[in-house]
């Protein structure tokens, strides 16, 4: 998980990196000359502003040049120096912007008197390619005011609009008077002109006209296109990788995490702010305003520059990843799911749901008037509300009424499928079926649906027990029958062998011995099957005293020892203290011990150890045998305490099968546990016993 996150927040922030710096780095390439587009912008947007230019240019090389003439009988003399004030404001304007734009060469020449009018000269050289131009626009007229046009503007820059904007300016609008008398004016053809109008390439200034051709939104569609394949880029890398490794890394892992309204809104708000940032500061350095601004506060003006376009193509490209990563977001979890949890309306739905059926939720167990009060007061809320509204009152009273039989067809469906599901598993639970659970929310039977499972387990627990008592009654029947009838037959032999009148006095005493063994088994056999009875049943006699549980082992252990050493078996033994005591039945307990050594003896692999470890603990006492096993243990541990179950199953060994299961009976009468561990060949019993007193055992 860690790697495969990892490698993408590599892949991810690298190529952001790459990409920003890359960007950057073609700045140079983006700069171009103006295109067509730009020069015919140039020729509607500036036509007017020129053609005043052009008329205060003629009138200072040509002192004699009079643009038009109104005829008297159509317009007043009062009018016609109205209309001259105005045009002489017009071209006092035009020449102040474009006298003042340091990146427009101006070029006026009276051809028959030689005056010439110019600016800014040393932008352009005689041998200059013109069409290399950002701009060029050359007009000459001749003596009889026939004009030819080079350049960029070939109908002229003298096209008599002026007139239109002289009369509307007076006028107000192009009234029928004002069309008369237009028809009436008699415009006059410059003569013996030659105007020049220039921007050259590479222009850093930023003037009136020239500004227009080297503005930043010129560069505009060189950012557009960077961000549209950076976009699809980004795009390819977060759709492919797996979104259990992207959602976990910031800003993704913060995104999701966000509402899709605020979602929205913020990254709304902030691809479309960082767009046009990056295209401005994109367009503003390529076309040098940015570098020109920061030198001008003493920064190192390009690397300057260069980084912040770096970080800003790295931010705006950072906020489009977020919005790519939410469209993956979406559709690897399901848009039904992120409507319904991820957005404001879908939470705020949910929760409005889950208040109103936990208001109409009922529970048939309780008392159903305050469920009744509050239905019956929130319909009245809503009936109050629908006719307040009049007329629309009525549709909404239609709608209302609809939403309320579906909300009320829904409930009903629910109750039904829930009491048709608790009937079902009644049914199975009839038929004994115990697998059937019910653990579905079951609505107002949810307290029968606990009480069900409660019966169901309860059943199933009784029937165990019952088949488990069954199975340890005939295994009882099957292991008393044989473990007597063994005994007994051999007794029933030996008696009448010894009826024989010619038997030797020495068959007679080995025959009477044997009979004196076979009835001490069978008498050993009941007395301890009597003892687990008792046990078990609780009816047995515990008379506690206070015994070293230390030295009640070493006896059992000496009194077993030479039936241990019979298989060369070595007990390691490992004591925290030489005298520890409990309150417990000297008896009962001793019969623990001696039937473990007992088991031990005939069980434990021969020339083996067998650990006895006895430790002190704050409230018990714990002691351990472990010894490793002569025969393959294929039994459980809850198999071999069990009554009549022997070590080896092929019944070889001598005795009753209730060593363990008196020593596992009389632990826990006296309030001990008795466990036992089995691991392979290794076979390990474990005795707690609680450490008490006297008092608080009579307690």
């Amino acid at each position: 998980m860690k790697k495969g996150k990892n490698l993408f927040i590599g892949i991810f922030y690298g190529f952001l990196i790459f990409a920003s710096i890359f960007i950057v780095s073609m700045y140079d390439n983006a700069k171009s000359n103006p295109d067509s587009s730009t020069v015919r912008e140039i020729e509607y947007r500036y036509s007017n502003e020129l053609e005043w230019l052009t008329i205060d240019l003629i009138n200072a090389v040509d002192s004699t040049y009079t643009p038009f003439t109104f005829p008297n009988e159509i317009i007043s003399d009062t009018a016609k120096e109205e209309l001259l004030r105005k045009a002489e404001m017009n071209m006092k304007e035009m020449r102040t912007r474009f006298y003042n734009d340091s990146g427009f060469v101006i070029k006026v020449t009276n051809t028959a008197t030689g005056e010439s009018i110019s600016n800014n000269l040393d932008l352009i050289h005689d041998n200059d390619n013109k069409a290399d131009y950002a701009f060029y626009a050359k007009v000459r007229y001749d003596e009889r005011g026939f004009s030819t046009s080079k350049g960029n503007i070939t109908d002229g820059l003298f096209k008599h609009d002026y007139l239109l904007e002289l009369l509307n300016i007076y006028y107000g609008d192009l009234s029928d008077e004002a069309l008369e008398i237009l028809n009436e004016v008699v415009v006059n053809e410059p003569k013996n002109i030659e105007i020049e109008y220039i921007i050259p390439n590479g222009v850093e200034e930023y003037g009136y006209l020239s500004r227009y051709i080297n503005s930043w939104d010129r560069y505009t569609p060189f950012s557009i296109w960077a961000l549209l394949i950076s976009t699809a880029l980004l795009a390819v890398i977060i759709f492919a990788y797996p979104i259990k490794y992207v959602e976990y890394v910031n800003p993704f892992n913060i995104v999701k995490h966000w509402k899709a309204e605020f979602n929205i809104v913020v990254l709304g708000i902030g691809i479309t702010f960082m767009t046009m940032l990056c295209a401005t500061i994109t367009g503003n350095t390529i076309n040098g305003r940015l570098p020109q601004i920061l030198y001008g506060y003493g920064l190192s003006a390009n690397e300057v520059a260069a980084m912040a376009n770096v970080f800003v193509w790295f931010i705006t490209l950072l906020t489009i990843s977020s919005a790519i990563f939410l469209v993956k977001y979406i559709f690897a979890n399901g848009f039904r799911r992120y409507i319904k949890e991820d957005t404001l309306l879908g939470t705020f739905s949910g929760y409005l749901k889950e208040q109103l059926n936990s208001t109409f939720k009922v529970d048939l167990s309780e008392s159903l008037t305050i469920k009744i009060i509050k239905f019956v007061i929130i319909n009245f809320i809503c009936m109050l509300v629908i006719t307040s509204f009049w007329f629309f009152g009525y549709m909404l009273a239609i709608i209302y009424s609809l939403f309320l039989f579906t909300y009320i067809k829904n409930q009903l469906k629910k109750i039904q499928k829930d009491y048709n599901q608790l009937l079902y598993a009644t049914r199975e639970l009839g038929k004994g079926n115990f697998d059937e659970e019910i653990k579905s929310d079951l609505g107002i039977f949810n307290t029968l649906k606990e009480e069900f499972n409660n019966i169901k387990n309860g059943f199933e627990k009784a029937v165990k027990e019952e088949t488990k008592s069954q199975n340890m009654k005939t295994e009882l029947i099957s292991n008393v029958s044989h473990d007597l009838k063994t005994p007994l037959t051999c007794i029933k032999n030996y008696i009448v062998l010894l009826q024989d009148d010619n038997l030797s006095e020495e068959d007679r005493k080995d025959y009477v011995d044997n009979l004196n063994k076979y009835a001490n088994r069978l008498n050993t056999l009941i007395e301890d099957l009597f003892e687990v009875s008792k046990a078990n049943s609780g009816n047995i006699k515990i008379d506690p005293v206070n015994l070293n549980i230390v030295a009640l082992l070493e006896q059992a252990y000496a009194e077993n020892e030479e039936f241990l050493q019979a298989k060369d078996l070595t007990v390691v033994k490992k004591v925290d203290k030489e005298e520890i005591f409990l309150y417990l039945d000297g008896d009962k307990t001793y019969r623990i011990f001696e039937n473990l050594f007992t088991n031990i003896g005939k069980y434990a692999m021969p020339h083996s150890r067998v650990y006895l470890n006895i430790s002190e603990e704050s409230e018990k006492v714990v002691i351990e045998l472990k010894n490793i096993s002569e025969v393959q243990m294929n039994f459980t541990t809850d198999e071999i305490t069990e009554r009549f179950v022997r070590g080896d199953k092929s019944r070889h060994e001598s005795g009753s099968g209730l060593g363990l299961a008196i020593a596992k009976s009389f632990t826990e009468v006296q309030g001990g546990q008795f466990g036992i561990d089995i691991d392979c060949d290794l076979f390990k019993v474990k005795i707690e016993f609680p450490k008490k007193d006297v008092e608080d055992s009579e307690n």
